[in-house]
């Protein structure tokens, strides 16, 4: 269980209620304890007798007490699992107090009740029944031992005395697990009293792995670095090697050499511009100094606030050449400031965690023939509930009652015990409703009901659960309800490492909705790296699933869970989710496996169904997010991630010649002093030094160049860094000043400013939050509305160029539209000057040359039951110093391509576009012959005959079958039968050894949704599925083919004449004065 600390749960009129969730309260019988100072079992290893004190050489601690002025020395004469070696005031005592220089003593404990106990990860050595105490109770002495495998044997050290219970901590590396550690200490507080967690972290002694991380210095590299937080790596086959007090191990596969990179030693710290620092210290050793004294590895984690994602993996930014010190970045909710969150309709949002907790489900709930549920307590009374809502069919007089009291023998006697309301409660875990303006009390307040929900991913009923009575504290009727509806999602890390290259999936995880993939039997929900989001549309899901299909009939069905991080399967990524539902017929449970396919600067796509094989569901997902992680580098201040399309342009951040530049105090480092920082440009430091990027002005005036000025942009483990060196040099060390620059998305933040955040040698760190660097999210651009009709907004999204749109208001006609959809605008000399990196859309001021932000790609487009459909982007540039722009675009069904229409703006800054396309109307499925299919949606018609080869048939080998060919050509008979397969009838030829099957033609095509399908044959079947790539023809390449079953063989063609050709249709011109 874990001790997650003291949590205030209900608050009213002087009384507050406290939630502790701890070992310690569970029954003795139930702690893990030993009266020996031996404590096995199949959890943990303790044998604290290697503590005993040798033979008359007893622990002795020392401490004074001032009081009055007098001061009081007392000795602590100490010995474990042994008793010393003499009675204490005729007790066989483990401890016994003196009063020094008196003859005075006291047993503070027997050695005959002697308790080790574990519990929350503390262990703790308890000897009771010492000597009487003034209170009339015997004096206990409870030694805590803390985990230091440094330490050795260690020593105990006074901590406090409370009402004759006497306290020691005592450090040793006799009290670490075999696997980790004891407890954590992974909070930090601001001197404000903003608190920050980062526990979500750190991987206990019972996970299945350690965090990996990414290697930012090598887009090819033999590193594998394991990491936890706050604690050793877990003990693992992979990380059997390691020391097993590192916190991070590093594995060159190349040469098999293991290091470790430091080891926890010291809590998180905060740095100035709220990131968390975590250092690790005494590491394997780097090198010796000039005395011959060994250098140990250190290493620097900054966790920054990334809301939502629990799931990106940390990056290693840089290291030192001598190899002692390394800089790791890590993007995760987990260090986003814990807060009190509210939200209304029954739901609320953790915005920096990514958790959304909606109790729909709860409140819409009917029990037998009630819509309440009864609480049915010890007392001589019952509750009935509803949530988030009232009843009107309560034993309580009046309608619209939130929660009743009701007396069992006499019914008419009962209490409205609050008025209902939606609004939710969420704060550290604990998910809270509460009502108020009940039937007044007898101390003339009115009652109030609180419901604190807690985590319970197999409660009842589907998960709904119970609500359980606890108690009433003046006129408050406090309930604890235990529902999967209050869990958290499920996670694990979200990148795969081959042998040298590395992918991350992290994209593609969603924190409020769920992708969707539609089946022959339903609506498939999906997660990536993550539980399902519990909204509406999965009720019935499952708390654990990350994959679902909820059936047409309304039943739903588990197909796994979260269990292990992706891996790489030949060029693809695989994430397999086990642990279903029971499969029937068979003792196996249901398992889901994706495979995600690269396709570079794909961001909007979806899972597609592909097929079940026993109890294995399989999908197939085509996306920028499975192509392999490059680091590339951008001139002009500028740089494109190629994986996704984005271009991120820090030239905003440029400082010009008559702009104040950045600076600060340097503090924390050798080098006091004030710097001064522009971002690809230069700043004055001293005469004749006209191209230096920072600049150090010492204490007594004196400037030190700490690094040139440069525009090259570093796109390194999906993190942008810019680095100035050639700096004055450092000491007497010969090595030349350097200044690394890390930059990290903060979307509140348009622009930013630089934040030292420490020096290493001769390397100067600083950190800037800006909106430049943001990605776009990956959004699934396919919605399925009432009726299963389902709509694709994907060939919006342009690869090149943007949608354009002006502004119709007479007064307004200076301003400019640059929109894209489902994917960030691509950048332009116009759209540069819009702030926010990966942005949907864009406004320009032509009156102030002047560009606006107006949203984040984050959601998907929504279809309402009246069938219109709408996409928003949000979070836009501040507006009236009050609320952020954003767009919305509302499309209707059209057989004509036409641009985004300009239609109002809102007083909250939301502009309204129209957009009548092809795109807003509902897929359809059309069937065609002669080697021809018509989209109806574009009006195109696809002609696949085009790929017959008149002169030479297409011979291509079969993956999954070795030593199998297929022989085929396009809707027609083959060009030269082979042996076996002569005939006008035959389309295909498969060869298996010497055997030959020959397989009947097909001239009739499928299309649905940009993919067309074509069959040969029965039994064997070859179904081809031709998609489009406009780089190739498809005549010189022929299909991919592979074997599925012994009767069913499958052929992906990817041609250009697969492809249907959208014209960007702009309907409005700007002429040169700015007129439309």
């Amino acid at each position: 269980m874990g001790d997650s600390g003291p949590v205030l749960t209900a608050q009213h009129d002087c009384a507050y209620e406290v939630l502790w969730k701890t070992e310690f309260a569970c029954p003795q019988d139930s702690i893990m304890s030993s009266n020996s100072c031996v404590l096995i079992n199949k959890f943990v290893n303790f044998d604290l007798t290697k503590l005993t004190a040798a033979k008359l050489s007893n622990y002795e601690v020392y401490h004074d007490v001032v009081e009055k002025g007098k001061t009081t020395q007392y000795v602590y004469y100490i010995n474990v699992c042994q008793s010393l070696g003499f009675l204490c005031k005729g007790i066989d005592s483990t401890v016994c107090q003196e009063v020094k220089d008196e003859a005075r003593r006291k047993s503070l404990g027997d050695i005959s009740k002697q308790k080790l106990r574990y519990a929350d990860g503390q262990l703790t050595l308890t000897y009771e029944h010492g000597s009487p105490c003034s209170n009339g109770l015997n004096r206990t002495t409870i030694f805590m031992f803390i985990c230091d495998y440094h330490a050795g044997k260690g020593h105990p050290v006074f901590n406090s005395e409370s009402y004759c219970f006497y306290y020691f901590d005592w450090r040793t590396k006799y009290a670490c697990p075999p696997s980790r550690r004891t407890g954590t200490r992974c909070r930090v507080e601001s001197p404000s009293g903003v608190r920050y967690d980062l526990s979500e972290l750190v991987h206990m002694e019972n996970s299945t792995s350690n965090w990996i991380a990414l290697d930012g210095e090598s887009s090819s590299s033999n590193k594998q670095i394991y990491i936890n937080v706050c604690g050793q790596v877990t003990f693992r086959k992979e990380t059997q090697q390691c020391d097993r007090a590192a916190a991070i191990c590093m594995i060159d596969k190349s040469t098999g050499k293991v290091v470790s990179l430091g080891r926890y030693t010291d809590p998180p710290t905060l740095n100035q511009d709220n990131s968390i620092k975590l250092v690790y210290t005494q590491g394997s050793e780097c090198k010796k100094d000039n005395l011959g004294k060994s250098i140990t590895r250190n290493s620097t984690i900054t966790f920054v606030c990334q809301p939502g994602d629990l799931e990106s993996p940390p990056v290693l930014v840089t290291h030192t050449q001598d190899n002692c010190d390394y800089q790791f970045m890590w993007k995760s909710a987990a260090a986003c400031s814990l807060g009190v969150n509210t939200g209304r309709d029954c739901k609320v949002e953790d915005k920096e965690a990514g958790y959304v907790f909606d109790l729909t489900p709860l409140a819409t709930k009917t029990w037998v023939n009630d819509d309440f549920y009864t609480v049915k307590s010890t007392s001589q009374y019952n509750f009935q509930l509803k949530v988030c809502g009232g009843s009107n069919h309560t034993g309580c007089r009046g309608f619209n009652v939130g929660s009743c009291q009701v007396k069992k023998l006499n019914p008419s006697q009962n209490w409205t015990l609050g008025q209902p309301n939606s609004m939710l409660y969420y704060y550290d875990g604990m998910l809270n409703l509460t009502y108020v303006n009940g039937t007044k009390c007898h101390n003339g307040i009115y009652r109030t009901t609180h419901i604190t929900f807690l985590c319970n991913a197999t409660a009842a009923d589907n998960g709904i659960g119970e609500p359980e009575y606890e108690k009433e504290n003046h006129c408050v009727y406090n309930f604890r309800w235990y529902t999967k509806y209050a869990c958290p999602a499920k996670i694990t890390e979200c990148v795969a490492r081959s042998e040298s290259d590395q992918y991350d999936l992290t994209s593609l995880v969603r924190t409020k909705d769920n992708w969707q993939a539609k089946g022959v039997h339903g609506m498939y929900y999906i997660n990536v790296c993550r539980s399902l989001n519990l909204a509406p549309l999965v009720s019935g899901c499952s708390g654990t699933a990350a994959v679902c299909l909820k059936k047409d009939d309304g039943s739903s069905i588990n197909l796994g869970g979260v269990t292990d991080a992706p891996i790489v399967e030949g060029n693809n990524i695989v994430i397999t989710y086990k642990n279903g539902d029971k499969c029937p017929n068979t003792d196996k449970l249901y398992k889901t496996k994706i495979t995600f396919i690269c396709k570079t600067g794909l961001t909007s796509s979806s899972p597609i169904f592909v097929e079940t094989e026993g109890c294995t569901y399989k999908f197939q997902w085509q996306t920028a997010a499975a192509c392999r992680i490059k680091n590339v580098v951008g001139l002009n201040c500028a740089v494109r991630d190629s994986k996704s399309d984005t271009t991120f342009n820090l030239l905003p951040l440029l400082k010009k010649a008559k702009d104040p530049v950045y600076s600060g105090n340097l503090t924390d480092n050798e080098e006091q002093g004030k710097f001064e920082l522009n971002i690809c440009g230069t700043v004055a430091c001293g005469q004749g030094k006209d191209d230096i990027g920072a600049c150090l002005t010492k204490g007594d005036g004196k400037k030190i160049v700490l690094g040139k000025t440069s525009k090259r942009l570093e796109y390194k483990g999906e993190i942008v860094t810019l680095v100035y060196s050639e700096g004055d040099n450092f000491g007497d060390t010969g090595q030349q000043r350097e200044v690394q620059i890390t930059f990290y998305c903060n979307p509140k933040k348009p622009f930013g400013n630089p934040t030292f955040t420490g020096q290493e040698g001769n390397k100067y760190f600083f950190d800037v939050q800006t909106s430049l660097v943001c990605s776009a999210s990956a959004v699934q651009c396919l919605v399925t509305g009432k009726g299963d009709s389902t709509y694709d907004l994907t060939p919006l999204g342009l690869t090149d160029g943007n949608w354009e749109a002006v502004d119709t208001r007479t007064q307004n006609k200076h301003l400019h539209y640059f929109i894209n959809i489902c994917r960030s605008v691509n950048p332009s000399r116009e759209v540069m000057k819009c702030p926010g990196g990966a942005i949907g859309a864009c406004q320009i001021d032509h009156s102030s040359e002047k560009g606006f932000n107006l949203g984040y790609v984050q959601s998907n487009p929504q279809i309402a039951d009246n069938g219109e459909l709408t996409l928003q982007y949000s979070g836009g540039s501040e507006c009236h110093h009050q609320f952020n722009r954003s767009i919305r675009i509302v499309f209707s069904c059209s057989k004509q391509m036409s641009s985004p229409i300009f239609l109002a703006e809102s007083p909250e800054c939301e502009y309204l576009f129209s957009w009548q396309t092809p795109s807003a109307c509902a897929l359809t499925r059309e069937y065609g012959t002669n080697c021809t299919v018509e989209d109806r949606q574009y009006g195109y018609m696809f002609n696949l005959s085009q790929l017959y080869n008149k002169t030479k048939d297409y011979d291509v080998s079969v993956s999954g079958a070795p030593g199998v060919r297929i022989i085929l050509n396009v809707c027609n008979k083959l060009v030269s039968s082979p042996k076996g397969c002569t005939g006008n009838n035959v389309g295909a030829c498969i060869k298996e050894s010497a055997k030959y099957i020959p397989v009947e033609p097909s001239n009739r095509l499928t299309y649905y949704n940009g993919q067309i399908n074509m069959t040969y044959g029965k039994s064997p079947a070859v179904n081809f599925i031709f998609e489009c790539n406009q780089e190739l023809s498809g005549l010189d390449t022929g299909p991919a083919c592979e074997k599925k079953t012994d009767k069913l063989y499958e052929c992906h063609w990817q041609t250009a004449y697969a492809c249907r050709p959208l014209i960007n249709v702009q309907c409005s011109i700007r002429n040169e004065d700015g007129s439309v």
